[in-house]
């Protein structure tokens, strides 16, 4: 009884501190079920990537392994159903940076983005 009742206490408090991010809104069912993909990506050097949303935003946020958080890109609500395209998708991982694709046009012509993980900050910019 002891036992199933600490296991119970441990799953709680593991369910609660994983609850950090956003990814639900109330006023727009469609965002919920949308190809938002709220995930975590474990990076190199104990960083996590992940999106998150809200009925007011969506943003992409670089968690770095003390906790502090970098939001580094973040998508017009109004166009949720396009956040893979127009949002970063991350490309290749580096241990002090990250490269992203980005703003992918109907045809297929995209950017991409090298970040500074340790900042947020972009580092150049490629045009495809």
């Amino acid at each position: 009884m002891i036992k199933n009742l600490l296991l119970l206490m441990i799953l709680q408090i593991n369910i609660c501190s994983s609850q950090n991010k956003n990814c639900f809104c109330d006023e727009n069912k469609l965002m919920n079920e949308s190809s938002i993909n709220c995930d975590t990506i474990k990076l190199k050097n104990n960083y996590n990537l992940y999106w998150q949303f809200n009925c007011d935003r969506i943003w992409l946020t670089i968690e770095k392994p003390n906790k502090s958080k970098i939001v580094i890109n973040e998508v017009d609500v109004n166009l949720y159903p396009y956040t893979y395209r127009l949002g970063y998708q991350l490309i290749k991982d580096y241990s002090n940076k990250s490269l992203f694709r980005s703003g992918c046009s109907a045809n297929g012509l995209c950017k991409f983005i090298l970040i500074n993980k340790k900042n947020g900050k972009k580092i150049k910019e490629y045009f495809d």
